[in-house]
């Protein structure tokens, strides 16, 4: 009778142990998206976010090819930068970067969502993979003085809207 209360402790651990390492391991991690930093000039640094092909085809923009610029539209469905205050700063379209070695960042690179941030400064980031869904990814970071090569940066899941 002893070993079988043992026994069904162990299986008892046994299955907490499972559980917990499966509800760790179905957690969000994150979105990885690579952001570099340079083209000082003057008060401003560019920051050119880089938009994967793969990201464009989670929710594509056959609503926007009517016109003519779907791109920048597809950026400012699927991004929003603010200031620390809450001010929204534009983010446009490019289709190529001076500041990405597009063979380092793995992929395939689309365009760059590029925006010109005040050198230490707070912002906040967000990325909405679909619109249609609540889920959105975000990010907050300063804004360096200097070039920055792009890194990845992991965008940490966001719960409200």
């Amino acid at each position: 009778m002893k070993g079988l209360v043992i026994l069904v402790v162990i299986g008892f651990l046994a299955c907490m142990g499972f559980w917990f390492v499966m509800n760790e391991m179905s957690k969000d991690p994150g979105k990885p998206i690579a952001v570099a930093f340079g083209n000082a000039k003057g008060d401003k640094i560019e920051m050119h976010v880089v938009v994967q092909l793969a990201e464009i085809k989670v929710e594509p923009a056959r609503d926007m090819l009517r016109t003519g610029n779907w791109q920048q539209q597809w950026v400012d469905r699927h991004f929003a930068l603010r200031t620390a205050s809450g001010d929204l700063v534009p983010m446009v379209w490019c289709t190529a970067s001076n500041l990405v070695n597009e063979n380092k960042v793995g992929g395939v690179v689309e365009g760059y969502a590029v925006a010109k941030l005040k050198p230490n400064t707070d912002y906040v980031c967000d990325y909405v993979p679909l619109v249609s869904e609540s889920k959105r990814y975000t990010r907050g970071f300063t804004a360096p003085s200097e070039k920055q090569e792009a890194k990845r940066m992991t965008f940490a899941p966001a719960t409200e809207k």
